[in-house]
């Protein structure tokens, strides 16, 4: 029995390697690393913290080569879901995102002044 173009099986009945839909019309190579096809519809599934339609950049809080590096600002490693970009003169950040008051400036935002001190 000869099968349609990208249908194999006895019956013909499934689709060739890499392609996917009812029809086995949809063309999808996975790619380790940043996508695998969904095995229904043939469309990319992102992995490892990517995104796009190529499954080619990284989530905007995250960098690096393999999308596993917080950018710039984003804690902590890992996860990089907390914001915290450090103001010069009143706080840094911690390696989890939490703000370090500098000099004489205290508070969860480092917006109020230590005692003594206007």
């Amino acid at each position: 029995l000869q099968c349609d173009a990208n249908f194999t099986g006895l019956g013909c009945n499934f689709c060739i390697q890499d392609y996917y839909t009812e029809l086995c019309n949809k063309y999808c190579v996975p790619v380790p690393g940043n996508y695998t096809c969904n095995n229904k519809t043939g469309d990319r599934i992102c992995v490892n913290d990517r995104v796009g339609p190529n499954c080619d950049q990284c989530k905007i809080n995250f960098t690096g080569v393999d999308c596993d590096e917080c950018a710039e600002n984003y804690y902590p490693d890992g996860t990089c879901n907390v914001h915290c970009e450090p103001v010069a003169g009143k706080f840094n950040c911690s390696n989890q995102g939490d703000k370090v008051c500098l000099g004489n400036w205290n508070g969860t935002d480092c917006d109020s002044c230590v005692n003594h001190y206007y």
